[in-house]
Formats: structure tokens, C-alpha cells, sequence
């Protein structure tokens, strides 16, 4: 399938069919699709959990429970499955060094001496953030972000069904996965799974602004 028809033909899921679960290949893909996500100097600053089990699930309806978020609920209990997307809080130059050295094992540095100038370059990348600008966490989610359109366009392409959730109680995920104390916070969830055929969503026309008021060619 080309890439323009999938991009036509995904849509934000609203309603999951709970009796379609997902394969021991699929979610083995989508874990491929999570690791080979660009990131900005190959800083990967992110962590997954996928919910598969229907106790995991419940834990993160907690999320979304008795409150403002209510209309989250079922959609997280019927996927198949619920990816919880989180940044690094911090980089510190432990952490740049460990990424340097799955790069030189991965076999990236054809000598010593570019090894050390791209680790200079990336502690003094992550200490501008860090030190600077001053906005860190900010830099660590962006990269989190363009994990997450890299993941549902992938997903799509896999014929699976997916739904980018931002309505959930942070504080209560962060808590239930004892994410602060891995260093991370969460950043969004991301359902997946089957749609079902009531979906109102998935019958709608396609809605986007057009070409000539978003796009300028110079």
C-alpha cells in the first residue's frame, strides 16, 4: 500500500473491538517500530510500556476514571493494547556515554578520535538544554513526539487501529509505573487494536486544512 493511502485511510479510533487481540508478531513489530524511531543526535530519551494483559489495562483506566477524562476509559479496556509513551526527566553524561557506546558496538565510529568528537558533541548538545536553554524535559518529549507519529503511521501500514490519548491523569500513570523513579515521565498513550464497524469515526470524510494555507513554497 502506498504511503498516501494510508495516511487517507487511518483514523483516530474511537471505539475497539475487545475480542481481537493482537499476535505475539505484531506486538514483537511494534516494539521494532518503538527502538527505530529517529531521534534528535540519536538521543532516544523515551520509555514503553505496553499494557496487554487486561490487569495492566485497568491500571491505567485508573488514569482516566471518575473525572474529566471518563470518555477514555472503555477505549483503553477494549484495545488490545495500550502503549504508554514517556521522556527522560534528565540527561546526564553517563547517559550520553552509554548511547556512545551502543554506537561503537553497533559499529557507528570508524576511529577513536570521531568516537570522542561525537560524544563531545552530544554532551554539549544535551548540556545547552540541560544548562542553557534550560528546557530539558521539553527536548526530551519532542523527541517522544516524533516516536509517536513514526508509531501510528507504522501501525497503520501493519492494518492495525490506533488512538492517540492525551486526556489522562499523568500524575496517577506516573505513580502506578513507578516512572519517577526510572528517571521518566509519561508523556501520552497511544491504544491499538481493531476498530469496529460502529465506529461514527471511522465513516467520516477525512478533514484537513488545505495545501495552499498551511503550505508556502520559496
Amino acid at each position: 500500500m502506498e504511503i498516501l493511502d494510508i495516511l487517507n485511510k487511518r483514523y483516530s479510533t474511537k471505539k475497539f473491538d475487545p475480542e481481537k487481540k493482537l499476535t505475539e508478531d505484531q506486538i514483537s513489530k511494534l516494539e521494532d517500530i518503538l527502538r527505530l524511531s529517529p531521534s534528535s543526535i540519536n538521543i532516544q530519551p523515551w520509555n514503553f510500556t505496553i499494557a496487554i494483559t487486561d490487569e495492566a489495562k485497568r491500571k491505567i483506566a485508573k488514569s482516566t476514571e471518575g473525572g474529566m477524562f471518563d470518555f477514555n476509559t472503555h477505549k483503553i479496556l477494549n484495545s488490545s493494547a495500550v502503549i504508554i509513551f514517556s521522556h527522560k526527566i534528565d540527561i546526564d553524561d553517563d547517559y550520553i556515554n552509554h548511547i556512545i557506546d551502543i554506537e561503537d558496538k553497533d559499529g557507528r565510529f570508524a576511529s577513536e578520535e570521531i568516537k570522542k568528537r561525537t560524544a563531545e558533541t552530544y554532551i554539549m548538545s544535551a548540556k545547552a538544554h540541560r544548562d542553557v536553554l534550560k528546557d530539558i524535559k521539553q527536548y526530551c518529549e519532542n523527541q517522544v513526539y516524533i516516536n509517536l507519529g513514526n508509531f501510528t503511521l507504522a501501525a497503520a501500514a501493519l492494518g492495525l487501529d490506533t488512538l492517540i490519548m492525551g486526556g489522562f491523569d499523568k500524575n496517577i500513570i506516573d505513580k502506578e509505573f513507578n516512572l519517577h523513579e526510572k528517571g521518566f515521565a509519561s508523556s501520552v498513550l497511544v491504544a491499538v487494536g481493531y476498530g469496529t464497524d460502529e465506529d461514527f469515526n471511522k465513516k467520516l470524510q477525512k478533514s484537513r486544512l488545505p495545501k495552499d494555507e498551511i503550505i508556502e513554497r520559496v
